[in-house]
């Protein structure tokens, strides 16, 4: 089982794909893990290293000697264990948390990263986000708070890297009109909208979310 120790908190990755191909790292949403990714991973692994992973007090991952944390500590895991597996520049592709723990990377960890895809995701979330009751494990509450306490809005002019936002037409937890507000906010970014999708549109439109997602990443090279 691949399991790296990063700032004393075991974390369970996936990584498959030819070693000389970019790397390409998918963060889940509140609840996710690395399984959310697999129709992705699937459409690009043949030309590219993709890297999923269990964020921590999820999944396989061990649990945080933390009571509380932050967006911003769990871009330091994503940033550790791209360190660790020497991965170098990565596209960086996040849904809903991952999409705002993908922005604190780019801020935080500009080295680690070429281009950002940001779906379904948010800049700042004051409004209660409700975790299902069958998910309500001690890790997925403490994501929660992270999730209220996350605002990069006032930060995201210093994006500079490639970035696509991808919004469902359907998603009425991050509307389109969020989504499209984000991507203005962000120096040069793309906007796109599925018809159709919700708030999980990799799953709901996986067609339509990876030919936009491969097409982004062909006209983004890393060292282009």
């Amino acid at each position: 089982m691949p399991q790296l120790i990063v700032d004393d908190i075991s974390l369970y990755y996936e990584l498959v794909g030819p070693d000389t191909g970019e790397a390409v790292v998918f963060l889940s949403g509140l609840t996710g893990d690395h399984n959310n990714w697999t129709l992705q991973v699937n459409r690009l692994k043949d030309r590219y290293r993709c890297l999923t992973l269990d964020w921590r007090d999820t999944g396989l991952s061990g649990e945080s000697h933390m009571a509380e944390y932050s967006t911003a500590d769990m871009a330091g895991d994503v940033a550790g264990l791209i360190r660790g597996l020497n991965l170098g520049k990565c596209h960086i592709v996040g849904l809903s948390m991952g999409g705002a723990i993908a922005q604190e990377v780019a801020l935080n960890y500009p080295e680690a990263v070429a281009s950002l895809v940001l779906a379904s995701t948010f800049c700042d979330r004051p409004d209660p986000v409700e975790v299902p009751a069958d998910k309500r494990t001690t890790g997925h509450m403490r994501q929660q708070a992270a999730v209220k306490m996350h605002n990069t809005c006032d930060r995201l002019h210093l994006i500079t890297v490639p970035t696509l936002v991808v919004a469902g037409s359907r998603d009425k937890s991050t509307t389109p009109e969020s989504q499209y507000t984000l991507a203005a906010w962000i120096p040069d970014a793309r906007y796109e909208l599925i018809q159709g999708a919700g708030h999980l549109l990799q799953l709901e439109k996986a067609g339509d979310f990876n030919r936009l997602l491969q097409a982004f990443l062909e006209v983004n090279p890393i060292n282009s």
